[in-house]
């Protein structure tokens, strides 16, 4: 799994395009115009929403769970400490009937307590210490015996060296992970939504701005028709024609106030406020600077839904891993040795630790322990399918890897075409003004025909409505950028 993410990183740092010196870039430059205590900034706004929204809380809570969950790959290579104790009354009759051989009851007790530990190649270890007494009630004496040991056991097939151990510890801080940056992702998700939320709502603004300048253009018109018409200085076509003109703005206003309610309630709910309506004022955007900013280049980051993919086709590798183990036939090789220490009851167990070292009675043992499955069928099947899954993990990281990657190069590349056309669309605007404007003006002098005056008006709030239609999509695109921080 080590080549995934070696593959991973030599073939993003290849890619370059606009990220964080670009985001920055931005963020720096929004605050020209001039800001007064009651202006909501982005920055201000995503605070908010950081502070407010419970999805983007819950999220985060989650990521920072998982974080703290990886940790729990540790524990199976980390010692740990095991203690038993054990008490017997047994009043059974003796199975031995020996003259002088009676007793009323056996008692037994046993302690044991000590450390094991997994290592990373596969060892397993046992040093602990055990003491038990034996007493015949009615014979003496009472035996007490205490014995240090060490268990020894080495995998040689299943599991073998350190096989089992590191997949059972990789999947479970693979799978942590997994969950920390798809939350995380989510999370950066919904700062995305709402920061294009914020755009969307700054743009509606400027929008009903317009459309009340056009209404009110188109107003003067009609005035203007009908103060000649009662002058009969025009025709009454004039009058109708300026009047349907007028009504269709007053439509358009009426759409851009309601398109401005819905998306101030949705704006509002990002930080969980139940209202369509805005206390705030948001900061205006210049569409030049839009237009006409160089910006700087940066490297690609991993997005960390591509982390989450990584880590979970690790996960699925772990898994098969466990599984192909686990189908294979057994082999340990078990090693014990142990010290023995003993007194007759006198001296509560204290000669026994004196004993220990002299009375030279070490102990040891050795043994190979062996078994095998033997429906070697069902074991391939098994394994195939497990190895199945982890080439099919391993294959959709390598598409999510490469859309991540046609991702980021389509959204620079939108970026740069947005800003070409945001120029052009201010270019258009310009013209369209102009065109208009001298247009209204021969209209005040009778050169001019209605329908011109109105055809040349409506193509100019068309040209204004086009460039703030390509100042939302580039500043749409610079949230979405902001998933590769």
């Amino acid at each position: 799994m080590a080549s995934l993410s070696s593959t991973l990183t030599s073939r993003i740092i290849l890619t370059r395009g606009i990220v964080v010196v670009v985001l920055s870039f931005f963020a720096a430059h929004f605050s020209y115009a001039a800001v007064d205590k009651k202006t909501l900034t982005p920055d201000q706004y995503l605070e908010q929403v950081k502070k407010s929204n419970q999805a983007y809380v819950s999220f985060i809570q989650a990521s920072s769970g998982g974080e703290s969950r990886s940790k729990e790959e540790r524990i199976s290579k980390t010692p740990s400490f095991f203690a038993n104790a054990t008490y017997g009354d047994d009043r059974s009759y003796p199975t031995i009937a020996l003259p002088g051989f009676n007793f009323t009851s056996l008692q037994t007790y046993n302690i044991t307590s000590g450390f094991n530990q997994n290592f990373w190649f596969g060892l397993q270890s046992k040093l602990y210490l055990n003491f038990f007494s034996t007493n015949y009630v009615g014979l003496a004496p009472q035996w007490r015996i205490v014995q240090p040991k060490a268990d020894l056991t080495y995998p040689l097939w299943s599991g073998g060296f350190g096989r089992t151990t590191q997949a059972r510890s990789d999947l479970v801080g693979a799978a942590a992970r997994a969950s920390q940056y798809q939350n995380s992702f989510q999370a950066k998700l919904v700062l995305q939504e709402a920061e294009i939320n914020y755009w969307k709502l700054a743009i509606a603004t400027q929008s009903y701005q317009l459309q009340l300048k056009g209404m009110e253009r188109a107003k003067f018109l009609a005035e203007w028709a009908k103060s000649r018409a009662d002058r009969h200085l025009s025709d009454q076509s004039d009058v109708y024609q300026t009047q349907g003109f007028y009504s269709s703005k007053q439509l358009e206003l009426q759409t851009a106030i309601d398109d401005l309610r819905a998306i101030t309630q949705t704006f509002n709910s990002s930080r969980n406020i139940n209202s369509t309506e805005l206390k705030e004022t948001l900061i205006t955007i210049d569409p030049d600077f839009l237009s006409d900013a160089s910006l700087p280049e940066a490297k690609l980051k991993i997005r960390d839904d591509l982390r989450a993919s990584e880590q979970q086709a690790i996960a699925a590798q772990s898994n098969a891993t466990l599984s192909a183990e686990s189908t294979k036939p057994t082999l340990n090789l078990v090693l014990s040795g142990w010290l023995n220490g003993r007194d007759n009851g006198s001296t509560n167990g204290i000669n026994a630790w004196d004993d220990l070292f002299q009375a030279n009675r070490p102990s040891w043992s050795a043994s190979i322990q062996f078994s095998t499955p033997l429906d070697l069928g069902a074991r391939a099947d098994t394994v195939r399918g497990y190895e199945l899954e982890r080439e099919a993990s391993e294959i959709a990281f390598q598409r999510k890897t490469f859309d991540t990657e046609q991702s980021w190069l389509d959204m620079t590349r939108k970026l740069a075409e947005a800003k070409h056309r945001l120029k052009l669309a201010r270019q258009n605007e310009e013209i369209q003004a102009k065109k208009a404007k001298f247009e209204r003006e021969k209209f005040q002098r009778a050169r001019t025909t209605t329908s011109q005056v109105v055809q040349f008006d409506q193509d100019y709030s068309s040209a204004q409505l086009l460039r703030l239609k390509m100042q939302l999509e580039i500043l749409s695109l610079v949230a979405q950028l902001k998933l590769f921080e």
